[in-house]
């Protein structure tokens, strides 16, 4: 929807209205956490509060690395100390006040978080958890070997306490700001979630390769969230030294890592409200325990045997019990809005920035090899803007594996793929969406996680993503970009018929409702050339004709589509050029009445009862 709409700017002045309002109850909240903080007088209590609310901070900040982001990094205890030394060294060493070696170790900790997510570029689930474990035992070695600088397996005792000027805070003034930095650390992880950076996190969590194929760049995504995450957790460390005033070696520990990670899980990982309760059960029982301190490890895997098997969501979920039972309910009846006749399709996504011209895709003798089996032998394609043109071909022909090459997934032996005047064939998939050449799949990649809405925001990422700083703050040029992509979001929605589906969780719509969010997903990442791989496959008749429908209006946009279906009534209705592939060579190439014609064609693809048929 232009921008220039009415509705539009009052739903986006909407939004920064509900941003500025928020501020207002984060201002409460961190109020109410410090006032509750300094009546606290026990110095027990005191310490005890301390500790669960820097292990909230260090959680929400996993949460957002491995929850949102879906990176298995075991690292967290390591980013802590990391945090917690660089400040206290620099206080202690270098003589450096607290508000300056406080950020600079949160900073330290960032960077080395940057360095943890190197190997998150090449490994991921449990070999990233492999991998991360060692980063905990490399960062405790070099903390014991670190001489007089770290104390060496002795530590840093008589850390000088939080000093803001000349003025050193009392026991019971630490906690009120460590309780206010907890309520913000909330804050910011929830607008996170809840921002284009969010959704960009999730969606590369639940489809990576999805997420690329949109134009996301999954490469400096994760950097970003490792080193915001890091930052998080070494604030909350340079805290710790300076309230507790003795760090060791041993906070950096594979044990300590472990624990944080429990918190996270049995809360609720993923969840807004799961690490505060995590943190809270797994830092206080343990305390409560202590007199029957043989038993309290007993007693917590229990709390944990039940919560994994009975909650896998966490504490903060407890309707888990019944989701198998409500699963099976959605599965019988689940939610289908009818592919409504596309309407009008005045939509900003069908113009790219610079220009309303699209290029022409051309590959040219792409050959690929999977070692001793050639699944492309001088393969051919061409699609020119206002086109639709269609490849068939028998199982087996080299479809999808030209449809790889031409977006990215994989890089030919020889050939040549072009996007206009520019030779793409060697960019990264990312870097292909970005320059026009989306995709969609044969089976539905759909964020199974996000609603139909966020789908729709996270696929604007690269040309909407706003600041990553205004994501985590909510700031209202943070609430303007949400507003703009949900516009948008709408927009595409009410053109394709599922405006009343925005709400809902893309992994429960019906499958012709799944095949319609996906082409309006690769729609809102404004592509140039829009290739879709089997897009009818288990739509009926009805669908079958709408989706015909809308491919016919998107030519007219000037979209240049690359169609590959083995439903040849639609082929044969919208195809304006037809190519056939057989054995990873082109076959035949033509209109749809001299590929009907075609002798070759019969045989090979149609067959010839069916081609005398016709």
């Amino acid at each position: 929807m232009p921008s220039s709409d009415p509705l539009a700017k009052n739903g986006i002045e909407h939004a920064v209205r509900a941003a500025r309002r928020r501020y207002i109850v984060l201002a409460i909240a961190m109020g109410a956490a410090v006032a509750v903080s300094l009546l606290v007088q026990d110095r027990y209590v005191t310490y005890l509060a301390r500790l669960t609310l820097l292990n909230i901070i260090v959680v929400y900040a996993l949460n957002i690395l491995l929850g949102y982001a879906g990176q298995a990094s075991i690292a967290a205890a390591a980013i802590f100390a990391v945090g917690a030394y660089g400040s206290a060294v620099g206080v202690m060493h270098f003589g450096i006040p607290f508000l300056i070696a406080w950020p600079l170790g949160a900073l330290l900790a960032g960077l080395v978080g940057i360095l943890s997510a190197l190997p998150a570029l090449r490994l991921a689930g449990s070999y990233l958890a492999m991998v991360s474990i060692a980063f905990n035992v490399v960062a405790e070695q070099v903390l014991i070997l670190g001489g007089n600088i770290t104390g060496g397996p002795v530590g840093l005792p008589a850390i000088p306490p939080i000093t803001i000027g000349s003025y050193s805070l009392s026991e019971t003034q630490m906690l009120a700001l460590i309780a206010a930095c907890a309520v913000l650390a909330i804050y910011c992880t929830a607008s996170f979630r809840n921002s284009q950076w969010g959704r960009a996190a999730i969606a590369m969590r639940d489809s990576e390769l999805a997420a690329k194929s949109l134009g996301i760049n999954t490469v400096g995504l994760k950097i970003a969230i490792f080193f915001v995450s890091s930052l998080m957790m070494g604030l909350a460390g340079g805290l710790y030294a300076h309230s507790t005033n003795y760090i060791s070696p041993d906070i950096s520990g594979i044990l300590a890592s472990f624990v944080l990670v429990l918190m996270l899980v049995l809360g609720g990982i993923g969840t807004l409200w799961g690490p505060l309760v995590g943190a809270c059960v797994l830092t206080i029982v343990p305390q409560m325990l202590s007199d029957f301190q043989k038993y309290h490890l007993l007693v917590l895997g229990g709390i944990l045997l039940v919560a994994i098997t009975q909650m896998p969501k966490g504490l903060t979920q407890p309707q888990d019990i019944f989701a198998r039972w409500r699963r099976k309910k959605l599965s019988a009846h689940p939610p289908v809005q009818s592919a409504a006749a596309p309407q009008s399709l005045n939509l900003p996504s069908l113009t790219r920035t610079g220009g309303d011209e699209h290029p022409t895709l051309s590959a040219t003798n792409i050959v690929k090899k999977f070692g001793g089996v050639v699944a492309l032998s001088n393969a051919a394609v061409e699609v020119r803007p206002g086109m639709i043109r269609g490849m068939i071909g028998p199982n087996g022909s080299g479809k999808s594996t030209l449809v790889n090459v031409l977006t990215g997934f994989y890089v030919p032996d020889a050939g040549t793929v072009k996007l206009g005047d520019r030779v793409i064939q060697k960019l990264s998939t990312a870097a292909i969406a970005q320059a026009g050449i989306v995709r969609t799949f044969q089976t539905p990649r759909l964020f199974s996680d996000l609603t139909v809405e966020e789908n729709l925001s996270a696929s604007q990422f690269y040309h909407r993503p706003g600041s990553l700083v205004s994501a985590m703050f909510g700031t209202p040029g943070n609430a303007r970009v949400n507003g703009a992509a949900a516009n948008e979001s709408g927009s595409l929605a009410t053109a394709l018929g599922f405006s009343g589906l925005l709400g809902q969780r893309a992994g429960d719509l019906s499958q012709g409702n799944q095949r319609q969010l996906e082409i309006a997903r690769a729609l809102a990442s404004h592509p140039s050339i829009l290739i879709l791989d089997e897009p009818a496959a288990g739509l009926s008749h009805e669908e079958s004709m709408s989706l015909c429908t809308l491919l016919e209006n998107l030519r007219t946009k000037g979209l240049g589509i690359l169609l590959i279906e083995h439903h040849m009534d639609v082929v044969m209705r919208v195809c304006d050029r037809i190519t056939v592939l057989n054995r990873g060579s082109v076959l035949a190439e033509g209109t749809p009445q001299e590929i009907r014609n075609n002798a070759a064609v019969q045989e090979a693809y149609l067959g010839k009862a069916a081609g005398a048929a016709a």
